[in-house]
């Protein structure tokens, strides 16, 4: 268990205790270690309700840091009858009737980052529920509100952005060291200037034959990738492609 002592010099108005010891754990941690927030933390495994009260009693708000399909079940049966003001969790996806949510826009690495970083991330909350400064008067990030439905359709926007572009980005590593020679290295500066293009103007950011509409490339490239399994992502994609300029042309 990690404590930072609960006392009311801090610049929070409130203790947290923090229920997990996950990777965003520990970096809602380290943001809290570096802001000086009080907090008692906890992983969850095993953790009866009695623990969880006694452990927790200086904290006036819980912070269910855990696995989605579990936070639920948790809540339910570990934390009904908690006497505590506020319960929160950091789902991008799940929605909670009378449970609080503040879900990080970012990707959370094993490696830590400093108090600078932290303070630049968004926070996407729910609308009709307690106000993220109002949970957390001691942090100063950005905040945006959306409808409590409108959550799943985020989290599928973020994690298609985030988790598919990575997915392309290992597989370029892994064609480039394998079957080329070429060091994945070589290919971090193309990356970085795509990123970059992507945040300064992302309508202009595609390049190459689909924003060309170059078919033959786009067939040699059918022809080369035949028996590779991302055969059908490339093919999916300019079906997609190929739609959206369809519906421009109308």
């Amino acid at each position: 268990m990690r404590q930072v002592p609960c006392n009311r010099d801090s610049l929070s108005l409130f203790c947290y205790g923090i229920i997990g010891a996950g990777r965003i754990a520990r970096h809602i941690s380290r943001y809290f270690d570096l802001a000086g927030v009080p907090y008692i933390q906890k992983g969850c495994r095993d953790l009866s309700s009695q623990e969880i009260i006694s452990t927790f009693s200086e904290c006036e708000i819980l912070l269910v840091v855990i696995s989605d399909d579990q936070i639920e079940e948790f809540i339910k049966t570990k934390l009904g009858f908690h006497p505590k003001s506020a319960i929160v969790h950091f789902s991008g996806c799940l929605s909670l009737p009378g449970i609080q949510s503040a879900h990080p826009l970012m990707t959370f690495a094993d490696g830590l980052y400093d108090l600078e970083f932290y303070k630049r991330i968004p926070f996407v909350c729910e609308k009709n529920k307690t106000r993220f400064t109002d949970l957390f008067p001691a942090l100063q990030n950005t905040v945006h509100y959306i409808d409590s439905e409108s959550k799943t359709y985020y989290h599928a926007l973020c994690v298609m952005a985030g988790n598919f572009t990575t997915l392309l980005w290992q597989k370029l590593f892994r064609g480039f060291e394998i079957s080329l020679g070429i060091p994945h290295e070589s290919a971090h500066l193309y990356m970085q200037k795509i990123a970059e293009n992507l945040i300064l103007a992302p309508e202009k950011a595609l390049t190459g034959p689909f924003a060309r509409g170059d078919d033959r490339v786009i067939e040699k490239h059918f022809a080369a990738l035949r028996n590779d399994s991302f055969c059908g992502v490339y093919s999916a994609f300019a079906e997609l492609f190929g739609k959206k300029l369809e519906k421009k042309n109308d």
